[in-house]
């Protein structure tokens, strides 16, 4: 059985130290248990996924104008801005001249 833990310290030892990229030390790292790279990502995907799966709606009230992932407006976004009467044109505005 992988040991995930003993995988993922030994591939991050391997790029960090040894300079390998991280795909020649996540192979390295999982020749060392015995397996294939192949295998030990797909196994570290599988238990990761294990716990996540169809938890059903969030915690806290759903309102009906929310839309799933997104969190709820605040009250200051909320809020009515306020208008100005701004006078447009080309005396009145100021453009910044960046360098290439």
């Amino acid at each position: 059985m992988l040991d995930i833990d003993q995988y993922e310290n030994t591939a991050a030892w391997l790029e960090y130290c040894d300079g390998m990229s991280r795909f020649q030390a996540e192979t390295e790292a999982a020749r060392r248990q015995g397996y294939q790279r192949w295998e030990a990502v797909n196994e570290i995907r599988k238990r990761h996924s294990e716990g996540q799966r169809d938890r059903g709606q969030a915690a806290g009230g759903n309102a009906a104008h929310d839309l799933p992932g997104m969190q709820p407006a605040t009250k200051e976004e909320t809020r009515p801005v306020s208008e100005r009467d701004v006078q447009g044109g080309r005396d009145r505005l100021a453009l910044l001249a960046l360098r290439a």
